[in-house]
């Protein structure tokens, strides 16, 4: 809760600040004011949303992690428990972030009684390209220390519950991440939809949900790959050994066998992979949906 809170604070400080440039300096000249409001509410309101989730993100990250321990992941290297740099993707990604978005306006360029109102959308612009930096660090950081752990599991072929909290962290990158683009329209509100306003959202959006449902589970899915292996070389054994000398344990076996191969490998199973697939395409589906819309109504009126 305490990262909900802090949250909420930044939309506070953040449209606040927005709001007393606005009042102060006047959008007009470079932005209309509905432009202005749209604008500078998404702006808070992304970097408060990261920062808001990220107490669940990392409380589903812990309880994947446990789980993974309790299936043996330390027992070949108990220094995996220990994430090394673990601020290193964060600072990266989100200093590289920062100064896309500062620079994505051309401040310099701006008359001087525009500067301070591009200047002011220049940093809100950095701050929500800051967040998206951080938190991607932050989610490639986790999903890259669970599958590592995950690679060393050892488990019941035939139980997979456990692995159910390494499926929620992947599932719930998707959720953040769809989460984050389906704001954007709000910088439409009361301004014509253009799509170049969401191209930046698209390119980083809808790759880095895919690889953040991915990667989590990619350790996993070479130790079920390692354990079915075993699984199926120990029933090709016992079926060299009987032979055909008893046809009903032999079918028996041909049975078991053919379960093994049938039994995912990945920790999600294709009901929440579905549901993750929906929010991959429902907010694009949606922003096209209302762009067609919107010139549909502007042709006929």
């Amino acid at each position: 809760m305490t990262r909900l809170y802090l949250g909420l604070g930044l939309f506070v400080v953040l449209y606040g600040f927005f709001l007393l440039v606005g009042t102060m300096s006047g959008p007009a000249g470079y932005v209309s004011p509905s432009r202005y409001g749209d604008m500078t509410l998404l702006y808070a309101l992304v970097p408060a949303y990261f920062l808001g989730i990220s107490g669940l993100v990392d409380a589903r990250r812990a309880e994947a992690v446990q789980a993974l321990v309790r299936l043996g992941a330390e027992a070949a290297d108990p220094e995996l428990l220990i994430p090394k740099r673990p601020w290193l993707w964060p600072v990266m990604l989100g200093v590289a972030g920062a100064v896309f978005g500062l620079f994505d306006y051309p401040w310099w360029q701006v008359s001087d009684e525009q500067r301070v109102m591009v200047v002011a959308l220049g940093i809100g612009n950095g701050v929500v390209w800051l967040a998206v930096g951080w938190f991607l660090g932050l989610a490639i950081t986790n999903a890259r220390y669970l599958s590592r752990l995950g690679a060393r599991i050892d488990l019941n072929l035939f139980d997979l519950t456990p692995l159910k909290p390494v499926a929620g962290v992947a599932s719930l990158n998707v959720f953040v991440t769809m989460g984050a683009l389906a704001l954007m329209p709000i910088q439409s509100l009361s301004t014509p939809f253009h799509i170049e306003f969401y191209i930046n959202g698209f390119v980083v959006g809808i790759p880095a949900a895919i690889a953040l449902f991915i990667l989590p589970q990619w350790g996993v899915r070479r130790a079920m790959r390692r354990i079915k292996e075993r699984y199926g070389e120990n029933v090709k054994e016992r079926i060299a050994a009987l032979g055909s000398s008893d046809p009903m344990a032999l079918e028996t076996l041909l049975a078991h066998r053919d379960r093994i191969a049938a039994t995912r490998e990945w920790p999600v199973d294709h009901r929440v992979f579905s549901r993750a697939m929906l929010y991959l395409v429902v907010p694009p589906l949606a922003w096209v949906g209302a762009a067609i819309v919107e010139r549909g109504v502007d042709q006929l009126f």
